[in-house]
């Protein structure tokens, strides 16, 4: 799996999704790279964080960077050579389910994914 995709779309996704947070992946992905160089286990179940900022919203890169891990972790191959996100796009909110990530969030993670990869 390349970690650099993981981290590139991560960031990106950031940028436009959660700006406010963005200038801070940088930090939620170093504490990611760790726990992946532990030899965790491969499928991360990372519990999102009770993190909060002082408006009381949930810190969301850490999901962000799990979200991203998951699917290219999971569907990496059929991602990078898919040019049919119709038969694509229910095997990703399938894998994103199973690890009870909200359908909404899946939605934004996956129209992402499909929009990148055909820009």
């Amino acid at each position: 799996m390349n970690m650099d995709k993981v981290k590139e779309y991560s960031k990106k996704f950031m940028e436009k999704e959660y700006p406010d947070e963005a200038p801070y992946h940088h930090i939620a992905w170093e504490i990611f790279q760790e726990v992946v160089k532990k030899g965790e286990n491969a499928n991360l179940d990372l519990e999102p964080p009770a993190v909060r900022d002082e408006g009381g919203d949930t810190i969301m890169a850490p999901m962000v960077i799990q979200a991203f891990h998951t699917l290219f972790f999971e569907l990496g191959e059929e991602i990078e050579s898919s040019e049919d996100s119709a038969s694509l796009k229910p095997l990703m909110m399938e894998v994103l389910s199973k690890c009870k990530f909200s359908s909404e969030f899946s939605k934004k993670i996956i129209d992402f994914i499909l929009e990148h990869n055909n820009g």
